[in-house]
């Protein structure tokens, strides 16, 4: 009965984040069945065996993938709730604790550990686009992680791993104190720092993910920013000045041009909110500093940029009204007028984030 609670909870959480609409399709005469469906097997499973007297790592997938399942039909709590009670179960478990993987056979192990990082990631980001508090525990002295060649875990995912273990180390809302501007500094240029090429993913969905959750990372990093230390118009701390978002949404436009939407719309809602929050910083900057609206370089500017991505927004899973009224709400406030951009996407040019150093290796060093 697990593994059909777990199998139902899985072709939910699929149909919806993918928008498979087959749903007037007759097949053997009989219509498919619905994710709303395949939810209310999951549930009934679940209820039958009196899963949470029995957790398993198997079982806590569960309401992992009824929260994927509620994120993508818009039920923010009941997401949440699920997600929360998928930690939950990890945490009684163990999964979090260093001693839980001692004795256990080298795929088991690496199972485990996969399951925690999804976890570690899923919560991290959830916190960051909704503003409700983390849940799972940082674990340190984990096994490693290792990118398998049989495909369980890539080395995009470890990028992910290292991203999100980046940020937990500079921005932890769970404490009362702030880190110092030093700490963000050196944050925003670790970020920088961590370049992800095509060669990293084994195909264009992983890509997508990795490339617009560091650009997402980097605009999240710095509006927090503007809540702890002090900004300027220009100077030579790029992260500390207001015109940072626009070079990120090059950054950002950049590695668009490289992807199609498809590959973009597989990551479900999620994706939508961090290209939502890249062009948002855009529009903030517009109207306190309007005087950069105007600054063009090399004919595409701050405007164009955000006409670029408000337009990819507008089609974006069939596009998504609250979003969509909140940026022309600010559009509004700012001013300006925003119209189509003099050159295509694939002409931006991201700004040169080229080192000195080594760029560092992708590794979870927890």
């Amino acid at each position: 009965m697990e593994a059909y609670a777990l199998a139902t909870s899985v072709c939910a959480a699929t149909i919806t984040q993918f928008q498979i609409t087959n749903e007037n399709t007759i097949v053997n005469g009989a219509q498919p069945i619905t994710a709303a469906a395949f939810e209310g097997e999951a549930k009934r499973a679940l209820g039958y065996y009196d899963y949470k007297e029995r957790m398993t790592v198997w079982s806590l997938l569960c309401p992992f993938f009824l929260n994927v399942y509620a994120a993508n039909i818009g039920k923010l709590s009941t997401s949440t709730v699920f997600l929360k009670e998928a930690i939950t179960f990890a945490h009684i478990i163990g999964l979090h604790k260093k001693e839980y993987y001692k004795g256990l056979a080298e795929d088991v192990q690496q199972h485990c550990l996969r399951v925690y990082w999804l976890l570690f990631i899923t919560d991290r980001a959830h916190s960051l686009q909704h503003d409700v508090p983390t849940t799972l525990q940082r674990a340190h002295g984990l096994p490693a992680l290792y990118n398998r060649s049989d495909g369980s875990v890539s080395l995009t995912f470890l990028h992910l791993c290292t991203l999100f273990t980046l940020l937990d180390e500079t921005v932890n809302v769970n404490l009362p104190h702030h880190p110092t501007r030093t700490a963000l500094a050196k944050a925003q240029n670790r970020l920088k720092k961590i370049l992800i090429s095509a060669s990293d993913s084994e195909n264009e969905v992983q890509l997508a993910d990795v490339s617009m959750t560091q650009q997402w990372m980097r605009v999240a990093l710095w509006q927090y920013s503007l809540s702890v230390t002090d900004f300027r118009s220009d100077g030579d701390d790029e992260e500390f000045t207001f015109s940072f978002p626009i070079q990120v949404a090059r950054n950002a436009l950049n590695s668009l041009s490289n992807l199609s939407q498809q590959s973009l719309e597989a990551h479900g809602p999620g994706m939508e909110i961090k290209l939502f929050d890249i062009a948002n910083s855009l529009a903030d900057v517009m109207i306190c500093v309007p005087s950069l609206a105007s600054d063009n370089q090399a004919g595409f500017g701050l405007r164009d940029i955000f006409f670029a991505l408000t337009t990819l927004l507008k089609t974006f899973r069939g596009g998504n009204s609250t979003l969509q009224a909140i940026l022309k709400d600010k559009l509004a406030q700012s001013g300006l007028i925003v119209t189509s951009p003099p050159q295509v996407v694939t002409d931006v040019t991201a700004e040169d984030d080229s080192l000195d150093d080594e760029s560092p290796r992708c590794e979870i060093d927890i």
